[in-house]
């Protein structure tokens, strides 16, 4: 083994090492604010350990999605049930909650174990050989949004229904913050949320020859959203006048993705099944309204409820 060798896997038995620590730690802190901070700082440590496995995508996507926002998601639930206290469910309520668990685990375990040998098949090199048929030149989108392009618009509505669920909860406080308000930190937020716009626009662009691509797009714009809430800002985001823009824009990613698997299933191709030559548009199509979807769905988590519209906004 050479000394590049030995070093690289010093460096991966030791990443190794720290990810599954920081997994422990972070399940077993028994204090909110110290789980969070860990669980962001897997997030963050995970999206190396991707970037080291040569996968800048779900690296990306891990770092965005996996340790930010989702740590921000977590801040803000805490925020809202500061003070709160619930009861702790009864015994049998737990009991039969982790054998119904520990049964699904044990069935999905047999059934993997179980199943019948097939030939193997390098699903590298098919995408490889059919990606200049693909529209895109980059493997990933290619897989994601023409390959498997109905996998992914099976994950649409799973977002849409989080996003509504939310707001069967009640109307959403105003997000509590100590720059709320606070006319430099909104200044600052007019500055940055329009760089963080053309990023989001920049990395959906990307995604058709590099990594990136809609949900890290999504991700970003999700970002300048939260950082219009933070200021107190939403007071425009979520006025009256925008209420028919906010919904539609968070149906707009799966009402897009159906009508064109819809569109072409009418014909006499296969549902998603697009044209010679006119792949890329169809492609490009579906990102946009995905971003912007994804961006809108993750900042209405956020929120925590359902948005006051109107002059009750506060």
């Amino acid at each position: 083994m050479t000394i590049e060798g030995a070093a690289y896997l010093a460096f991966d038995l030791v990443a190794g090492v720290l990810a599954l620590a920081l997994a422990w730690l972070c399940l077993t802190a028994r204090e909110g604010s110290r789980m969070i901070t860990l669980f962001i700082s897997f997030g963050v440590f995970v999206s190396l350990i991707w970037v080291r496995l040569r996968a800048p995508d779900i690296a990306l996507a891990e770092a965005a999605l996996g340790g930010a926002l989702t740590g921000a998601l977590l801040l803000r639930s805490r925020a809202l049930f500061e003070g709160r206290r619930f009861a702790r469910p009864a015994t049998i309520v737990r009991l039969v909650a982790g054998s119904v668990a520990s049964l699904f685990a044990i069935g999905m375990s047999w059934v993997w174990v179980t199943l019948p040998p097939t030939a193997p098949v390098n699903l590298g090199a098919l995408a490889a050989d059919n990606i200049e048929a693909s529209g895109v030149s980059h493997p990933v989108t290619a897989v994601l949004l023409n390959f498997r392009a109905f996998d992914t618009m099976m994950e649409m509505p799973v977002v849409l229904l989080a996003a509504i669920g939310c707001w069967m909860l009640g109307e959403a406080r105003p997000a509590s913050s100590p720059v709320r308000d606070n006319p430099l930190f909104q200044s600052l937020a007019r500055i940055v949320v329009p760089v963080l716009c053309v990023l989001s626009g920049y990395l959906l662009w990307l995604g058709s020859s590099a990594p990136g691509g809609a949900f890290q797009g999504g991700a970003v714009l999700a970002g300048a959203f939260i950082l219009l809430l933070m200021a107190g800002i939403e007071r425009k985001l979520f006025s009256s006048g925008a209420q028919t823009w906010v919904r539609a824009g968070l149906a707009a990613g799966l009402a897009v993705f159906v009508a064109v698997a819809w569109g072409l299933g009418f014909g006499e191709r296969a549902m998603l099944e697009y044209p010679p030559g006119d792949a890329k548009a169809f492609i490009l199509l579906i990102e946009v309204t995905l971003t912007i979807s994804i961006g809108l769905t993750l900042a209405a988590l956020f929120l925590g409820g359902r948005p006051r519209y109107g002059n009750d906004t506060k």
